[in-house]
């Protein structure tokens, strides 16, 4: 076992499992020709809509399409002003970019990587319509007191959930706690399809409709466009998976949960600072913060162990997000964090053995 390579993430783990139930699927829609927006989008969005408590819920082809329709729905246009976190991945950004607007960014807690809330009223201008907060890595954001902020100034509170979904705050699922929530169902996500595909939740009639229409060229009623839209349809292909996999969810997010609490209680080692551990958390992800990082990879790679860097490079910097009135020092903690963090393996199918293996080689360095 020693000699065999633990691999960062293997999807066919997982997908293996269904491979008879993904097949008859498939066929269905090829006898059905339901391809687009069809018969299996349609139960996906009715199951959502019931794992998510009745919230509406609009199935789309990605979760960057779903953060770009959300701010276009809530009338983000030219000159508003949406406040993000500096460490999320980058299509959180470009949601706010696409609709002709500007990214203001804030630097995260230096505890848990989360938006740094007591950083985000400074930034806040008459120009500001919308907070986004990132349930970054399976991590909830404090909802409390982001919230707050929303209520004082009037503003929308969007819930980037693509990394998050099953995840709850004070009891109730993360995408339920603000104006819209928005998930992405990346292979690689803790419940993903074979593409690209993404959701919507919201408790607001009015705007789960209006999305429906953006998502659909514009159009509520067939060759009838009010808007200019887009095509943001999820295929049913993507939606036939992730409905056989969304019963699954809470159980490998549980396992995920029990991985975590092993890997924090059982790591034991100065050079590296681990995550706080939480129920509530469903570590998509296991960040770790290393004092040398390159030496930490070069150890791992000799014992086989797989690792990935989420991410290296913080938003703030990436050339089409950059902005001179940011001081030097605006973004200490998401900048250490993107020089040192570095991922361990996490899945649900990792084997009892392989967690041994990866906590007895980090204990090493």
């Amino acid at each position: 076992m020693d000699n065999q390579k633990i691999p960062f993430m293997d999807l066919s783990r997982q997908n293996l499992i269904f491979k008879d139930e993904f097949i008859s699927d498939i066929t269905e829609i090829i006898k059905t020709n339901g391809y687009i927006n069809g018969f299996y989008t349609k139960k996906l969005e009715e199951a959502l809509s019931s794992y998510f408590h009745n919230y509406y819920s609009v199935c789309v082809d990605s979760g960057s399409a779903g953060l770009f329709l959300a701010l276009r729905a809530l009338g983000i246009h030219d000159g508003d002003e949406v406040i993000l976190p500096t460490n999320t991945f980058i299509s959180t950004a470009w949601a706010i970019l696409q609709n002709n607007a500007c990214p203001i960014f804030v630097d995260c807690d230096p505890n848990d990587f989360t938006i740094q809330h007591q950083l985000i009223e400074d930034k806040i201008t008459p120009k500001t319509k919308a907070i986004i907060g990132v349930h970054l890595y399976g991590q909830p954001f404090h909802i409390d007191e982001v919230k707050a902020i929303c209520k004082r100034h009037h503003l929308y509170l969007i819930e980037d959930c693509a990394q998050a979904f099953g995840a709850k705050y004070k009891g109730r699922k993360v995408g339920t706690l603000g104006d819209v929530g928005c998930f992405s169902f990346y292979p690689s996500k803790n419940l993903g399809a074979f593409g690209d595909g993404g959701a919507i939740v919201t408790k607001h009639a009015t705007l789960a409709h209006e999305i429906c229409k953006l998502r659909n060229q514009g159009s509520k009623e067939k060759y009838i466009h009010d808007v200019i839209g887009y095509n943001y349809r999820l295929d049913c292909l993507q939606a036939a998976i992730i409905l056989r996999k969304l019963k699954f969810v809470d159980e490998w997010n549980a396992r995920r949960n029990s991985i975590a609490h092993e890997y924090i209680m059982r790591i034991k080692n100065d050079k590296i600072k681990l995550p706080t551990w939480s129920f509530n958390h469903i570590y998509h992800l296991f960040v770790i913060l290393a004092d040398n990082r390159q030496k930490l990879i070069e150890h791992l790679n000799r014992h086989k162990i797989g690792w990935e860097i989420h991410y290296p490079i913080c938003c703030h910097l990436q050339t089409p997000c950059k902005n001179s009135n940011y001081g030097e020092d605006d973004f200490e903690c998401g900048e250490y964090l993107f020089e040192h963090c570095i991922s361990l393996p996490m899945y649900p199918e990792l084997t009892d053995e392989e967690i041994n293996r990866v906590i007895h080689v980090v204990n090493l360095y």
